[in-house]
């Protein structure tokens, strides 16, 4: 009786021991699809961005309204904005 039941525990146990590991393919998938989320996450953010020139100052920003209700404002070079995708203040 003792020799099947430590049997069956190093059974178990070298089940436990090997099966645990993700093959190769699982990995790939698995990084692929966080790839594909990172992506999609990048497109939304940059989707997002509005820039604004304030005319009393001269200066450019690059405003976005978070997703959480917060706020991103940052200085960016007005020269790098594309004319079509800048709203200039008035």
């Amino acid at each position: 009786m003792k020799q099947i039941l430590a049997v069956v525990c190093a059974a178990v146990l070298a089940f436990f021991a090997t099966g645990c590991e993700k093959s190769e393919v699982v990995r790939a998938w698995e990084e692929n699809q966080q790839a594909q989320r990172d992506q999609a996450n990048a497109n939304d953010v940059v989707g997002s961005i509005h820039y604004i020139k304030d005319s009393r100052t001269g200066l450019c920003f690059a405003h976005r309204d978070g997703p959480s209700g917060g706020m991103s404002l940052a200085t960016v070079p007005c020269e790098a904005i594309p004319l079509q995708l800048l709203t200039i203040a008035k």
